[in-house]
């Protein structure tokens, strides 16, 4: 076995440290660009729950009604997930958007629902409680809330231009929609999701 000296290694080591610090003669990697519509949502009117895109697509919005998942059985899970597969087999032909956003816990509120339930409080509860709203306060808590937008049609440049020249805006031409929102909203409203109707969020653009 040939025996590696202490130049030889002290040598090794230098050329190894060379090369690290060496900058890579590889091909930089290519920049991917998003496709033109990575961020479709150019919203220029909200009307109730509806919402107008620059380019015409009327979408729905719904926020989805939370849904205990931790401590059910697996077929009860197993139930949820099919029913939320027939909800979006309902949907076919639609475009379907799904936004997950985050909001702050609403510390206050459960700190005030804590203290309305409290029976007979004993001295010292309040300051107690107060402290505690406090801790809370200080943990990044927060409560996940999903929306989904969904297309029922479209207005053409007219009737966009239209709504906004007419009184009123384009609430008017929103009207000829009101049978595919009915029916969206059949749908939305069924098992396993039953979300209310809800304007997005002003960010949500």
């Amino acid at each position: 076995m040939k025996k590696t000296t202490k130049g030889s290694a002290a040598s090794a080591l230098a050329r190894t440290r060379a090369l690290w610090a060496r900058p890579s003669a590889a091909a930089p990697l290519p920049v991917r660009r998003a496709p033109r519509d990575a961020h479709p949502l150019q919203l220029t009117d909200v009307v109730g729950h509806l919402t107008l895109t620059r380019g015409g697509e009327v979408m729905a919005w719904y926020v989805a009604a939370p849904v205990r998942w931790s401590f059910r059985s697996a077929q009860d899970c197993e139930a949820l997930i099919a029913a939320h597969a027939a909800r979006f087999a309902d949907l076919r032909g639609r475009r379907v958007h799904l936004r997950v956003t985050h909001r702050p816990y609403g510390v206050a509120q459960w700190a005030s629902d804590l203290h309305a339930s409290s029976v007979g409080p004993l001295p010292g509860w309040e300051e107690y409680l107060r402290e505690e709203q406090l801790k809370v306060a200080r943990l990044p808590l927060a409560t996940k809330v999903v929306y989904y937008g969904v297309t029922v049609g479209r207005l053409t440049g007219l009737g966009r231009a239209a709504g906004r020249l007419r009184r009123g805006g384009p609430a008017a031409h929103l009207a000829g929609l009101d049978a595919e929102v009915r029916e969206v909203g059949r749908i939305m409203g069924g098992r396993a999701w039953a979300p209310p109707p809800r304007a997005p969020p002003r960010w949500i653009g």
